[in-house]
């Protein structure tokens, strides 16, 4: 009987274990390219998310959330897992899902231009709230706020503007139409693709033993 005991036992612990890290709740916030709720595959970091942890046996599910009310919930640890960046504690594990790289810079058609002195450049509005905006102006650039990086992009086309506030993944522009004509003049940022996990949690917990494995 005793073998088949630890049979029963060995099957409920995986069970269990398994149906604790299955649906980790991921805290993201709308970011377009990046985590796009409009996009069949949820925006670049959430694809490449997503498909990291489920060859390691999790599914994560997005939990959509202003930037505020993320920050809310850690505070509170009243959650699981964050794709935004969060304050590092010891409860804090940082996965890095992805051997991509994130740039955030200025991305012009001319590959000459190095400075940002009486730069135009388009800027999403919600940059205004990052502090891009802020260094982008200490530097001497001038900014037109657009609603999106697409419309940045139509306006360098068009020669309404300089250059674009944008992201690049290895160095290409994400979202233009024309990313070989297009060069990041200026890095401001760089970010590898993680997410913050709360290893008070045992889906925190189990989904750490299984990405990380």
């Amino acid at each position: 009987m005793r073998p088949l005991l630890w049979f029963i036992l060995a099957i409920f612990t995986s069970t269990s274990t398994e149906s604790v890290a299955q649906n980790l709740q991921v805290l993201v916030t709308q970011f377009p390219p990046f985590v796009d709720a409009n996009a069949d595959d949820g925006g670049i970091a959430w694809s490449a998310l997503s498909d990291f942890a489920s060859a390691k046996g999790v599914q994560v599910s997005p939990v959509y959330r202003p930037t505020a009310r993320i920050f809310s919930q850690v505070d509170n640890n009243n959650w699981q897992a964050s794709l935004v960046s969060i304050p590092l504690t010891p409860n804090v594990a940082v996965v890095e899902y992805s051997n991509a790289e994130v740039s955030y810079g200025v991305f012009t058609n001319d590959p000459s231009v190095t400075a940002l002195t009486n730069l135009k450049i388009a800027t999403i509005r919600t940059n205004s709230r990052s502090g891009f905006q802020k260094e982008l102006e200490m530097a001497g650039a001038a900014i037109v706020e657009v609603d999106s990086l697409e419309q940045g992009y139509r306006m360098i086309r068009a020669g309404r503007v300089d250059a674009v506030l944008g992201v690049g993944i290895d160095g290409v522009a994400i979202g233009a139409p024309n990313p070989e004509a297009l060069n990041m003049s200026v890095q401001l940022a760089v970010l590898p693709f993680t997410v913050f996990i709360n290893m008070n949690t045992p889906q925190g917990r189990e989904a750490v033993k299984l990405l990380t494995q």
